[in-house]
């Protein structure tokens, strides 16, 4: 379990258009309506900022395992199974599709949300890897 040393929630704008998405399509605070929803980890330690678009150096990226809203609080849950080189992660983030930004699959596609980064933890390639977030509105 590690718990993020920094953490930044990206622009307000990036929020703002995320929860018009929501009210627009019926239902504030669904995650649902932010589909697909991208977790990415990555290996730079600098700091994050309001105005982060991307992660500093992303290594690897999912789509959401487990998402759950209620009474203004969204869970997300992001799984990576093992893989073919190791890592050593220091940043996490996570990446929506709303308006013209659509998160995929690749690097630094989408809009992000948060940023964190924190003490350096090692995955190898035998091991697999859970990304837990909570937004708390």
């Amino acid at each position: 379990m590690c718990t993020a040393g920094v953490t930044q929630l990206a622009a307000t704008v990036n929020w703002s258009m995320a929860q018009d998405q929501n009210v627009a399509m019926g239902s504030p605070l669904s995650t649902a309506n932010l589909f697909p929803i991208y977790g990415a980890v990555g290996s730079s330690s600098t700091a994050p900022t309001s105005g982060d678009t991307q992660l500093g150096a992303e290594t690897a990226r999912v789509v959401v395992s487990e998402a759950t809203s209620s009474g203004g609080v969204i869970i997300l849950m992001f799984f990576y199974g093992t893989t073919g080189v190791g890592w050593t992660i220091t940043e996490a983030g996570v990446f929506v599709s709303s308006g013209a930004s659509v998160a995929g699959s690749g690097a630094n596609t989408g809009l992000l949300l948060d940023h964190a980064t924190f003490t350096a933890v090692t995955k190898t390639t035998a091991q697999t890897a859970t990304l837990g977030l909570t937004f708390d509105f």
